[in-house]
């Protein structure tokens, strides 16, 4: 088997949505089910993660209820929630999406459309994934998809600032989901993703060109989308890694590597549980504390998205606190934070959150 024999640790399996399979046994239970009693066989976990859509958790649930038994799934309603609130973006599928409140809502339950009614489909769309294990939903700020299937395949690099760049990392890896990065975003490729192939019918070439334009109609782009059939396209967009090594590209693949170790090494952060985490809006402000906790330690962390600083106080009581991470502080190229380093009962816990910044906090015993 291709487990056995290339030593795969995981499928991930494409477009899940559009695969019409009304088997009692349908196919993509067979290889869940497969997959576990290979990795059973050779004594390993091998994962099954299936890219979908339709925010249906019955590809997570187990047999016995009817489900699947898929190990993960893509959850977009996380990457359209960051999209909308860093950006202006409202046509195609993000009319669906409202920015701010959105992302406390994916935040709390993973799935922003829930079997609520979508506009974008004109029906309603999705269930409820407030059940299912965190860890099992995949997210991300960009991927091959999201950039790819833009008309002129621009990152996140190109469409936001350095600041937002960081609120986003920072929501997604430190999220309590599976955070997924798309290749080049940590130290903030340039270079575009635009779709291409290298098709030799020439039929086949012209319907790819053809279904590109019909599927930006629902956007509100004026321009001709890159001929995906170009070498000029492909070259476009070629990785440069040697930005890393420069400049406030450095920096920001050291701050991703800062969020990595931190929710590596933090317990809270490390084994989320939505049995173990409480959110707070701070409003009237577009920014919210997430609060996490094990045996081992308590963390809380605060996202600021909005255009102005923002203060707040704690909605917790009070304790002795650490800052750990500020995305605002000069050493990650931010503005300069005004946040204390050390918080303590007799030093009030009120914030004055930069714009588009996080700062996470530690309880010390």
């Amino acid at each position: 088997s291709w487990i056995a024999e290339y030593h795969i640790d995981a499928l991930r399996l494409d477009a899940v949505h559009a695969i019409y399979d009304f088997s009692a046994k349908t196919f993509l239970r067979e290889l869940a089910d497969a997959v576990r009693l290979e990795g059973e066989r050779l004594n390993r976990q091998v994962y099954t993660i299936a890219e979908s859509c339709l925010n249906d958790t019955r590809l997570l649930e187990v047999s016995e209820v009817g489900g699947y038994g898929i190990d993960a799934q893509w959850c977009d309603d996380f990457h359209h929630a960051i999209r909308t609130a860093l950006t202006e973006e409202r046509s195609g599928y993000y009319v669906d999406y409202q920015g701010f409140g959105n992302i406390v809502k994916t935040f709390r339950d993973g799935f922003v459309q829930d079997g609520s009614f979508s506009d974008y489909r004109n029906r309603r769309h999705g269930n409820s994934a407030k059940h299912i294990d965190p860890i099992r939903l995949v997210v991300c700020t960009q991927n091959h998809d999201q950039v790819g299937n833009r008309l002129l395949g621009e990152r996140l690099t190109a469409l936001v600032s350095f600041e937002k760049q960081k609120l986003a990392a920072a929501a997604m890896i430190l999220s309590p989901y599976m955070p997924m990065l798309f290749m080049g975003e940590e130290y903030g490729e340039t270079a575009p993703f635009q779709f291409f192939i290298s098709h030799s019918d020439p039929a086949l070439v012209e319907a790819t060109r053809e279904g590109r334009k019909e599927e930006f109609r629902t956007f509100d782009w004026v321009e001709e989308p890159p001929d995906p059939q170009a070498e000029d396209t492909f070259m476009r967009c070629k990785l440069n890694h040697q930005l890393k090594r420069e400049g406030q590209h450095q920096v920001l693949y050291n701050f991703y590597k800062a969020l990595i170790a931190l929710r590596k090494s933090e317990p809270a952060l490390a084994f989320p549980s939505r049995d173990r985490m409480e959110i707070e809006v701070m409003k009237p402000h577009s920014a919210f504390v997430i609060r996490r906790w094990t045996f081992e330690g308590e963390i809380f962390t605060v996202f600021n998205f909005e255009e102005n600083d923002v203060t707040i106080t704690l909605p917790w009581p009070p304790g002795t606190w650490i800052k750990i991470m500020d995305s605002a502080d000069c050493s990650w190229n931010g503005p300069g934070s005004s946040l204390v380093k050390r918080m303590t009962p007799s030093n009030p816990a009120e914030l004055c959150m930069a714009p588009h910044s996080t700062a996470v906090y530690r309880r010390e015993e």
